[in-house]
This record gives structure tokens, sequence and C-alpha cells, in this order.
């Protein structure tokens, strides 16, 4: 069974005197896929601000794994930039972009190495591929394009990508 992540427990939140809701409780493991579902109102996307530490709870607690981070992503477009797709891009994989680097010139080193250094190289090159596997693929999105003139579900990618860097 894999580990959990994310555990809320007994979670309420009220404005004033209107009560949004209260008794929420869940667990996420990792590598579950999961889904909020509720009429409008109910507090679905105050649940994820909550868990964002954007919103603070009335009651209840929420416990996060270690190193994990969570980031809310609104329904209604609210990022905006001068940069272009491109650029919003290699801000967000930075260490990526860093891991491809270092793979390549492990490649080189590998070229003229012994048995040994081949084995070490080669675990070197497998963790750097990890990195580049967490890279978003933008390819639908001409990457020349200024961020701020983008709509729809260009726009949410984008959104996303600044989500991965963790700027906002």
């Amino acid at each position: 069974m894999p580990p959990v992540i994310l555990t809320v427990s007994d979670l309420a939140k009220t404005y004033v005197s209107d009560e949004i809701f209260k008794g929420v409780s869940f667990q996420i493991a990792e590598r579950e896929h999961v889904a909020l579902v509720g009429v409008n109102g109910a507090g679905k996307s105050t649940i994820l601000r909550i868990i964002a530490r954007i919103e603070h709870s009335n009651a209840g607690s929420i416990v996060r794994a270690g190193g994990l981070r969570v980031t809310y992503l609104p329904q209604e477009a609210r990022f905006s930039s001068d940069r272009t797709v491109h650029e919003e891009t290699r801000l967000a994989f930075e260490l990526v972009l860093l891991a491809g680097q270092r793979m390549r010139e492990i490649e080189h080193e590998m070229a003229s190495a012994g048995e040994q250094q081949l084995e070490s190289g080669l675990r070197a090159v497998q963790g750097a591929e990890r990195l580049l596997y967490l890279g978003l693929e933008l390819r639908a999105i001409e990457h020349g394009n200024r961020v701020a003139g983008l709509h729809g579900a260009a726009h949410v990618h984008v959104q996303l990508v600044d989500a991965a860097r963790g700027a906002r």
C-alpha cells in the first residue's frame, strides 16, 4: 500500500455566522487520483485553499508528508506575465534543464571512461533522466506567444508551469 501523503481530519470553516462545512476528513495516498465534487458553495475551493495554506480553517488539522508541496490553481485565470511561454517554461524547469546539461556532460565523460567509471556515470545519467521526466509538455502552445495573450486551456497550462515553479 502506498504511503499517505496528506491527511485532513475534522476540518471546519465558517465565515462570520455561515457554516461552509464541518467534519471533513480524508486521506490521500501517494500516486492516488482524487476528485473533489459538490454543489456550488459547498466549500470545495475553500478546502483546497486551506490545504494549500492560503486560507485558515476554524477547526481540524492537516498533516502533510515531509517534502509535500501543495499549490492551488484558482478556477478563474489570475496569472499574468509579460514573458513568453518559452521564458516561463524555462524559469519553471530551470533545474530540469540543468539536469539535462549535466546528463550531456556525463555522457561525454563516459565516452572515454573505464568500466567502473561507466557504471558510476550510468547511475548519474539515470538520476538526471528522472528529473527530465518531471517537465510539462507544452507542444500545443506557440512558445513565442506572450502569456498575457493566452486564453482557455493554453493559459491554464502556463498557470500549471507557474504553479510547478512555486513562485506565487
